[in-house]
Parts: C-alpha cells; sequence; structure tokens
C-alpha cells in the first residue's frame, strides 16, 4: 500500500497523508450536513405524531447556516494542499525529471523515444495531478465518511446497519476482479496510445519529404493503422471496464432499497418511529454519493498509476556516476587500454585504444565511416563511459580518472560541436548564450565575429531548429558558443562534412580560431582540412592503425595515404 502511494505520489507521501486529512475533514462537515436537515425535519414532523410546539425550528435553521458558514473556512486549507499544493508538487516533478534526463549518458538518452519523454513531462504529470488533486483525497475520504456511518448506523442499530451495508463486499469483490482484467489492457492501450503518438509526430516532421515524392496523408497507412489500433484498445479497455464498474455501483446503491424494504417491519415492531427511520433513509441515502465516488475513481486510479510507473522508470534510469572533487589542474588527456562496446553490438566499436593529448594541441581523427571516430570523441567527451579501460585528465602528474570526476563539473573542461546542430527558436544572442545573461554584448559581438558569423546579428531571430539558416550557418553559431565559453578542450564531429566549399571554408576559418585557444580534437571527413594539425589518428575497426602527422601519416604508405589519395583523385573510400 505504501508502495502504491509513494508511486502515485512521487514519494511525497507525508504531503499526501496532510492532503487527505484535510480533505477528510471538509468532506465530513459537508456530510454532517444531513443531520441538521434531520433535526429540521424532525422538528417539522414533530407536531403532526405528539401535538407539540415547533420550538426548535429556529434554533435549527439557525445552527445550520453557522455550519454552512464554518464548513466554508474548513474547506479553503483543504482546496489549498488539494490544488495549490498539488500543482506546484507536479512543477516541480516535471523540473526534477527534466533534470534527472539531462545528467543520463548519451548512450541511455539514444534509447529514449522522446515522444515517451514527452508525454511523461506533460501527459503523465498532468494524470498524477488528477490522482493527487481529485483522486486519491476524494476515494480516501469517502472511505473515512462512509466507515464513520457505518459506525455510527450499527451504533445506533446493528439491524439497519446490516440492511444497508450487506451488499458491500460484493461490490468489492467486482472491483477487484476488474483491477485484475483490466491490468494488461490498461498496458496494451497505453503502449499503443504511445505509439500513436509517435507515429503522428514522425508524420508531421515528413510532411515535406511525403510532397516531395508525390505521396498524400493517405498512403502513410502505418498512421492510419496505429489510430485504428488505438481506437480499438480504447473501446476494448471502456467496454470490458464498465458493466463491471456499473455492476458495483448498483451493489452499493441496492442497500438503499433493501433498508426501505425493511424499514416497515422496523416501524411495524416499534424499533423505530416513522420521523427517526425517515432519518436514517436521508442519512443512508447520501453515504451512497461517497460510496459511488469511490467505485468510479478506484477505477480510474488503477489506469492513472500506469503514469506514475511511466515516470517511476525514467526516474530509476541510472544517471552517470562521479564525486565531486574538483577540477584537476591542466587539460592533458589519456587514454589507457579504452573498449567501448554499445549494449545491442555483438563486437566492440573501440578496443583497447591508448592515447594520450598534450593540451594545447590540434587533433584530427580521420577514418572509413563506421570505424570508431564518433564514439572515440563521444568517450572523450564523456557522453558515455567506457565498457573498460580508464581515461583521464589533467596535468599527468596529478590526472583524474573521468568516473572520480562528476560529470557536472566535468563538462566545464569541454565545448562540442556535432554535426547534426541544435538550434533554438529565439534571437542569435540566446542560442550562443543559451540564456546565460552574464556575457555582455561585445563579449557576443567579439564570438559571432571571430566564428564568422557575419549573417546575421545578435538581436536576429533564428527559427525552431535553425530552418532559416543553411547548415555551415549553423555550424558558425554552435563555434561561436564554444568562442564564448573558452573551454580548454573542443570537440567537433565532422562540422564540414555536409557542407559545399564556401560554407566549408568560412566554418574552416571559424574552426582555425579555436584552435589557438586550447586543445582541439576534430572528427574530419575531409582530409585536406586537417594537414596542419599537430596530430592525426586514423582509426579503423575501432583501433588507432595510424597516427602522426600529414607528412608522416603519408610517408608510411598505409591506410592514411590510400585515403588522402583517393580523395585527390575524387574517389569515395570504402
Amino acid at each position: 500500500m505504501f508502495e502504491f502511494l509513494d508511486l502515485v505520489t512521487l514519494g511525497q507521501r507525508k504531503k499526501f497523508f496532510k492532503t487527505v486529512l484535510l480533505v477528510s475533514l471538509s468532506d465530513l462537515f459537508n456530510f454532517s450536513s444531513i443531520f441538521f436537515i434531520c433535526w429540521i425535519i424532525y422538528q417539522m414532523f414533530s407536531p403532526w405524531l405528539d401535538g407539540s410546539e415547533p420550538e426548535g425550528l429556529a434554533v435549527a435553521a439557525c445552527a445550520a447556516a453557522a455550519f454552512m458558514l464554518l464548513s466554508y473556512f474548513i474547506a479553503v486549507p483543504g482546496y489549498r494542499s488539494t490544488y495549490i499544493d498539488t500543482y506546484r508538487q507536479s512543477a516541480a516533478g516535471r523540473l526534477q525529471l527534466a533534470e534527472h534526463i539531462r545528467k543520463l549518458s548519451a548512450e541511455q538518452l539514444s534509447g529514449l523515444d522522446p515522444e515517451r519523454i514527452s508525454r511523461s513531462m506533460m501527459n503523465d504529470f498532468a494524470d498524477l495531478e488528477t490522482v493527487c488533486s481529485h483522486l486519491l483525497p476524494e476515494i480516501c475520504s469517502a472511505v473515512f465518511v462512509c466507515l464513520l456511518v457505518a459506525a455510527g448506523l450499527t451504533i445506533y442499530n446493528w439491524q439497519i446497519a446490516l440492511c444497508f451495508f450487506c451488499c458491500i463486499p460484493a461490490a468489492f469483490l467486482i472491483l477487484r476482479a476488474v483491477v485484475r482484467r483490466s491490468g494488461s489492457m490498461t498496458d496494451r492501450q497505453r503502449k499503443t496510445a504511445l505509439e500513436a503518438s509517435s507515429n503522428l509526430s514522425e508524420f508531421i516532421s515528413g510532411i515535406a519529404t511525403f510532397k516531395a515524392n508525390c505521396m498524400g496523408g493517405a498512403k502513410f497507412s502505418r498512421l492510419t493503422d496505429s489510430f485504428e489500433q488505438l481506437r480499438k484498445q480504447s473501446l476494448r479497455l471502456e467496454v470490458t471496464m464498465m458493466p463491471f464498474a456499473l455492476m458495483a455501483m448498483s451493489c452499493m446503491g441496492s442497500g438503499i432499497g433493501i433498508l426501505v424494504f425493511a424499514g416497515q417491519y422496523f416501524i411495524a415492531s416499534g424499533t423505530v418511529t416513522p420521523v427517526e427511520f425517515l432519518c436514517v433513509t436521508l442519512i443512508a441515502a447520501r453515504s451512497i454519493v461517497p460510496m459511488l465516488t469511490f467505485s468510479v475513481e478506484f477505477l480510474e486510479l488503477q489506469y492513472f498509476a500506469g503514469s506514475a510507473k511511466k515516470i517511476r522508470e525514467l526516474m530509476m534510469m541510472k544517471q552517470m556516476e562521479g564525486k565531486s572533487a574538483g577540477l584537476p589542474a591542466g587539460s592533458d588527456l589519456q587514454l589507457d587500454r579504452v573498449c567501448y562496446r554499445y549494449p545491442s553490438a555483438a563486437k566492440d566499436a573501440l578496443s583497447n585504444v591508448s592515447l594520450s593529448i598534450p593540451a594545447g594541441t590540434s587533433v584530427a581523427i580521420v577514418g572509413p565511416s563506421g570505424g570508431g571516430k564518433s564514439t572515440l570523441l563521444r568517450l572523450i567527451a564523456r557522453c558515455m563511459d567506457p565498457t573498460s579501460g580508464q581515461i583521464r585528465i589533467g596535468d599527468p602528474a596529478s590526472a583524474v580518472c573521468y568516473t572520480d570526476l562528476d560529470p557536472e563539473e566535468l563538462n566545464r573542461k569541454f565545448s562540442i560541436v556535432f554535426q547534426n546542430t541544435v538550434l533554438f527558436n529565439g534571437t542569435v544572442r540566446f542560442n550562443v548564450t543559451l540564456g546565460d545573461e552574464s556575457f555582455t554584448r561585445e563579449q557576443v559581438e567579439n564570438a559571432l565575429k571571430t566564428a564568422r558569423v557575419d549573417f546575421a546579428t545578435q538581436d536576429d531571430l533564428i527559427a525552431e531548429y535553425g530552418q532559416n539558416l543553411s547548415g555551415g550557418e549553423r555550424q558558425r553559431i554552435c563555434i561561436a558558443r564554444c568562442l564564448l565559453r573558452k573551454a580548454p578542450v573542443v570537440l567537433l564531429d565532422e562540422v564540414t562534412s555536409s557542407l559545399d566549399v564556401w560554407n566549408s571554408r568560412a566554418t574552416q576559418q571559424a574552426i582555425s580560431s579555436l584552435a589557438g585557444s586550447g586543445t582541439v580534437i576534430v572528427i574530419a571527413h575531409r582530409l585536406q582540412s586537417v594537414t596542419d594539425y599537430d596530430r592525426i589518428i586514423f582509426v579503423e575497426n575501432g583501433s588507432i592503425v595510424e597516427e602522426g602527422t600529414h607528412g608522416e601519416l603519408l610517408a608510411l604508405n598505409g591506410r592514411y595515404r590510400a585515403m588522402w589519395e583517393a580523395e585527390l583523385h575524387g574517389f569515395s573510400q570504402r
């Protein structure tokens, strides 16, 4: 039970108990208004039964009015705890999940469906808002009120209580059966909904491709099929659960019929007076409302619990390890027998790679596609940790292993520009500073100028994903980010591979500006762009097969020379 509460309240069990207490108190006051109605009815009908004057009618009316005012003030704290605190907690939970995902390794992030993360951040948390602000407090409050009514009726007359509550066990058995039956169906419906949402996002992003190939939306049968499957699964879930839910509600409501039927015998035998039985019936009828509330919302709770499981699965993903021991001096890099294998791969992507990169040098990583270049660069950037071996950073005498450093602190050593750039909808300044307002306009202007961003000012707007810019323009804005940060190690992943000659030249000039400020490690597609680098590393089949300067590698007459000659003669390297 407590594990379930921790799941749906995201570990905020204490705040949940406070909310339940306040809501239960408020609902109890609301329910208690029936006693004032009974009091007024008793005062109104007593003269007809025993001939007395209704002296207490005015008192009952005044007491009822005062009670209504008191109920209002009792309800205010419950409202604040139920809604305001819940939505604040949900907002904090979204930020907590975003922060957790941010600290995952690149390997973990690459295995996550962006649509899955988006649905958890928005839809799943919205479901938990419903659970914590409506379902759970109202369910607990309904149980609390019904138990008090049961206790009160039992004390008053156990036969009346038995008549009214005799069908409750059957209702609980039905609800239990529904929960067991609907578990797998709920999981399938949620999975189908996620697939439909992913297919829709894919379709929207690919509309231009469909149009370019003269294919209408009707041809995208996978999207149509996913929506049809979602419709079927949703209907199956509703059709399966609702009849049982109605049966449970009927069982709970049948108690009032049994009570009315048995009431004639209680009145005939003198067990209760007609007015007393009328008041008892009103109280029993009033208690049906929380019982029916429990039936419906208990089933809804089982469905929304799936949202909490999805969030918990993301929160349980293991973050990259490290200790906050402070960054070491220097930025020398040493790789010692580093191996890495992707989870779904049959062999290592990198095997026994040992490498030393002194601070302030320029290094180019070259080689055929699929040889391990990007894997090597990502390991250096600690986007993921090696399967075996170590990577150290710092002066040779005091170098520290990556795994002994906090990933957030280690990131200060690096600036990274990947082949697939990421720009945001906003100004050029925002995309360069990433919202850090500590940089002055002069600093941003100098970074843009050095990165050869001569096509826009820092106040110009960039469309989402940089769609209003060319590939080379996007790359140069990302290089301006690196220049602004002044990180000691800059990592560039084939940033000129898909650019035309003019954009490539401008981008290469921007990269040259970076080379004078620290260590630059570049994955190069064109060998002609790295001939003046301090060191060139040729990677093939997950291993370093050659390394040296451009001249030294040509003299070896090996794999690098073969690729160089193929590039000069316009052939593609296989």
